[in-house]
């Protein structure tokens, strides 16, 4: 659909953007700090410092994988969730959708 856009959280401040759906492939700065944004629904592997800026500043959820596997749901810099183990797809994404 043109026009569309969706949120992402920049890696490098925090600041939700608006990605513009037609832009992928091209490169879409941060309105604040100008550093380049991820790709909607990309899987990040941020640094400590970026993970931080994310938890705190986000208005967006972040879903983080500490690779124990313990998954962990943050907003605003408030834990909403977490889970440990393993759970099949449509449970993950079940549990996810109903603490975000």
């Amino acid at each position: 659909m043109p026009g569309e856009k969706v949120m992402v959280s920049c890696l490098e401040c925090g600041t939700t953007n608006y990605f513009p759906l037609e832009a992928e492939g091209k490169k879409v700065v941060c309105g604040r700090c100008k550093a380049g944004l991820p790709l909607p629904g990309a899987v990040l592997e941020p640094t400590s410092g970026q993970a931080a800026q994310l938890f705190q500043n986000s208005s967006l959820p972040v879903l983080a994988d500490f690779f124990s596997p313990t998954f962990v749901i943050v907003r605003k810099g408030a834990i909403r969730d977490r889970v440990s183990g393993a759970m099949n797809e449509e449970n993950f994404a079940l549990w996810v959708a109903s603490r975000t």
